[in-house]
């Protein structure tokens, strides 16, 4: 039969998603190589390319969209099968992966781990940081902690709190160029700011706001790299203030308007949080998030 091989189909899938055999293989955790034969037995036993091939993008056939549009639907039931037997089949013991932006991954999440493992010592934490979402219906991640409010179906979302922003610079990049004591100080400095791709967040909306064209000396995505450059007095960085504090080596720059707040949410798919090992991670993270006011400014909507 053409459709015997689940595997097959998968990486099909994997391939239109992603648009490229080497996307597809780093979400598959499998060579790109691997991908490509996977594809070529495919379509072999089809009879018909499934892709039109331009450089490194490739767009689906019409073949491959009336697949696709099939395969997503099998897709979706095993995904839904794997998680109803995971809920039955799984103690409270094993991995929980968390995905989360790289400041929380990298300075709150690993403190949390600790405490977790001395409460129960048969879980362990897999912190995936970045800014890519990942789906939480199919396992990518279990729980998930976003910057915006998620909105898949089937997720059970809580609101921990708002993560305040502030301006921060290095003391050697203050004294040479000057503290801004006003808003109206700021268009003569240098920034460091998001990567293009990550530009229009409500934080650098403010920035935006206050600086038609600010003058941005170095970007990222990364948060962490975004204040490691202003640590080496670059220029200005509007940073989560528990980060640039974590990280040390920067001065607050206090003025009369405060940038906007940023809500973090906690989800997790519905079916996952039947599951006890998540439910126990779940559960732990909202009370270390009611705990936690260094780096959550308030905290509501934390019912279970």
């Amino acid at each position: 039969m053409i459709m015997d091989n689940w595997d097959d189909i998968r990486v099909f899938l994997a391939i239109a998603r992603c648009g490229n055999l080497t996307a597809a293989g780093k979400e598959l955790a499998l060579t790109q190589p691997s991908v490509g034969r996977r594809l070529a037995l495919l379509e072999e036993r089809l009879g018909s390319p499934l892709f039109l091939r331009s450089g490194r993008q490739w767009t689906l056939t019409e073949l491959g969209r009336d697949l696709a549009e099939s395969a997503s639907t099998m897709q979706t039931a095993a995904d839904a099968i794997n998680r109803k037997t995971s809920s039955h089949t799984q103690g409270e013991q094993g991995i929980v992966r968390v995905t989360s932006t790289d400041g929380l991954g990298a300075y709150w999440l690993p403190d949390l781990a600790v405490q977790l493992r001395q409460q129960h010592p048969s879980i362990m934490l897999e912190v995936i940081t970045g800014n890519r979402p990942l789906d939480l219906s199919r396992r990518s991640a279990d729980i998930a902690l976003r910057l915006y409010r998620p909105e898949e179906d089937d997720l059970i979302i809580r609101k921990l709190g708002k993560i305040s922003f502030r301006l921060f610079a290095s003391p050697a990049y203050l004294a040479r160029w000057g503290s801004p004591a006003t808003i109206h100080d700021l268009p003569t400095h240098s920034f460091i700011g998001q990567a293009l791709d990550y530009d229009n967040t409500v934080e650098f909306a403010w920035l935006r706001q206050h600086v038609a064209e600010p003058d941005f000396v170095f970007r990222s995505g990364s948060a962490v790299a975004q204040a490691q450059a202003a640590k080496q007095g670059m220029g200005i960085a509007l940073l989560p203030r528990y980060l640039a504090y974590a990280i040390g080596g920067l001065t607050e720059i206090t003025l009369p308007e405060a940038p906007t707040g940023k809500d973090v949410w906690l989800a997790t798919h519905r079916d996952l949080r039947r599951i006890p090992k998540v439910a126990a991670a779940w559960d732990f993270i909202k009370s270390q998030a009611v705990a936690d006011n260094c780096i959550f400014e308030r905290n509501e909507d934390l019912q279970a």
